[in-house]
């Protein structure tokens, strides 16, 4: 039986980017390496801020007409700023929200274990036992927190894989690799030879000599095929401490800029963590002023930001979860998707899973020129609703807003004029009067004069933290 030598690749070169030796990492950046933990790049074999590492793969004495290059320039593995490996050398995929927790792999059915150490143990993509595309990985370390043996699983497949290493040295001496395909009985052999190493520790250059054998299900593996070819691999490792630092005002700028985008595109100024609006019944006191009541059941809602300024839930429905460099890559539901401008503010937020899907929603944001929400238009099931926002010259917070709404048939508008009674020290309103007027009716009552009017006047009060 002969082997493929491509569908060969990813058990010889599994440990690619597991390599390094004893050194301390060498930067310039102290703060990136505060702020680096080495866990992850130590458990796949790399010393250093690693932020990528690509591998170039050339087959030696490549036969008349065959292409050396197996792989040009292929990224194999990478880490956010944190230290969080984001891409391992099996394929697998990392996610992380904006606190560190991992929420999605290679699909939104990945699931990620790490120990008490912190180091992965498991990854695995499987949606059911009948899920033939499923595969699991286990990983166990030595003493010296190296990868001493790993486990993968897939659909009628399996490896149990060995790392063999020479004294302290972080990168393997060899791979073993004995797996079951079906009826066939694989074994695969590869010695590694080092020839280069850069100045962190990590190798960009080594030989790999690989022994491959093959034998049906009850035969000896003396009568197994046998096939040997030798590798060399070229590995291109970018460091986050290669970068230049940005002046602590640039710093500082972009970080304004994002506060910018979401905090004040919804209405808020300084370094806002969460507001809380709880809304009350109430009346006018004869002087021109509300009078709080009680509670109107309900009615809270809550908007929040992360850390670098930008918005995790919305007052219209919408969350929003990033992964560590800052990418949306979740919503109020795995299906969600969320769109930004040029200036970076959010414009469109939806969650749809399918056109049967009864829960699904869509807001549209639009801004002035002065960056001011003036327009939310949301559609659902079977309603659209849009708020419009009317301002005051320069002022942040809106004076009025007009809604319209249809539902089944039912028009419903009304008009909100507010008036501010509080502020905080940061300049954002804490409580805030409203008196409103609207109409309802079918949706030819207008026509008809079958309207109903009604108003009212109630208070808001917001309870605001900050980073």
């Amino acid at each position: 039986m002969k082997a493929n030598f491509n569908l060969l690749i990813p058990t010889a070169f599994l440990l690619l980017a597991l390599a390094g030796c004893k050194s301390n990492v060498k930067t310039a950046d102290e703060v990136v390496v505060s702020e680096y933990n080495p866990t992850d790049a130590r458990a796949f074999g790399m010393l250093g801020d690693v932020k990528e590492v690509h591998v170039t793969i050339i087959k030696d004495n490549a036969g008349p007409g065959e292409e050396p290059v197996v792989e040009r320039d292929m990224l194999v593995m990478s880490f956010d700023q944190k230290g969080r490996i984001t891409r391992d050398p099996y394929g697998n995929k990392y996610v992380y929200d904006a606190d560190g927790n991992f929420i999605e792999g290679v699909s939104d059915k990945s699931t990620m274990e790490r120990d008490s150490l912190g180091r992965i143990i498991a990854y695995a993509n499987k949606l059911n036992d009948n899920d033939r595309e499923q595969y699991g990985m286990s990983f166990f370390y030595d003493e010296q927190g190296r990868i001493a043996t790993m486990t993968r699983s897939y659909w009628e497949v399996g490896y149990d894989d060995t790392l063999v290493y020479k004294s302290d040295k972080v990168y393997p001496d060899r791979f073993i690799s004995d797996g079951a395909v079906e009826s066939m009985v694989e074994r695969v052999y590869i010695d590694y030879d080092y020839k280069k190493i850069d100045e962190k520790g990590n190798w960009t250059e080594r030989t790999c000599k690989t022994l491959y054998k093959c034998w049906n299900a009850g035969e000896q593996e003396s009568d197994a095929e046998v096939e040997r070819w030798t590798t060399t691999e070229q590995r291109t490792i970018r460091y986050y401490s290669d970068e230049p630092e940005k002046p602590a005002n640039e710093v500082a700028e972009d970080v304004d800029d994002r506060f910018f985008a979401d905090i004040f595109g919804f209405g808020l100024l300084g370094h806002v963590k969460e507001v809380v609006t709880t809304s009350f019944t109430a009346y006018e006191d004869g002087k021109g002023a509300l009078v709080k009541q009680a509670e109107i059941e309900g009615s809270r809602a809550t908007i929040s930001f992360d850390a670098e300024g930008r918005v995790t839930e919305d007052p219209y429905g919408g969350i929003y979860v990033y992964d560590a460099e800052g990418n949306f890559v979740k919503g109020a539901s795995a299906m969600s998707i969320m769109k930004r401008d040029d200036q970076q503010r959010v414009v469109n937020y939806q969650t749809k899973q399918d056109d049967e899907d009864d829960a699904m929603f869509r807001n549209d944001y639009t801004y002035d020129p002065q960056g001011r929400l003036v327009k939310v238009n949301q559609v659902f099931w079977e309603s659209t609703e849009t708020s419009t926002f009317v301002y005051d010259g320069d002022e942040i917070y809106p004076k009025k807003r007009l809604f319209d709404n249809y539902d089944e048939g039912l028009h419903v508008t009304s008009e909100t004029t507010y008036r501010y009674t509080q502020f905080d020290d940061h300049g954002n309103w804490t409580q805030r009067e409203l008196r409103y007027k609207g109409t309802e009716a079918e949706e030819d009552g207008f026509n008809n004069n079958d309207v109903t009017h009604w108003d009212g006047a109630m208070i808001e009060e917001r309870s605001i933290s900050y980073y």
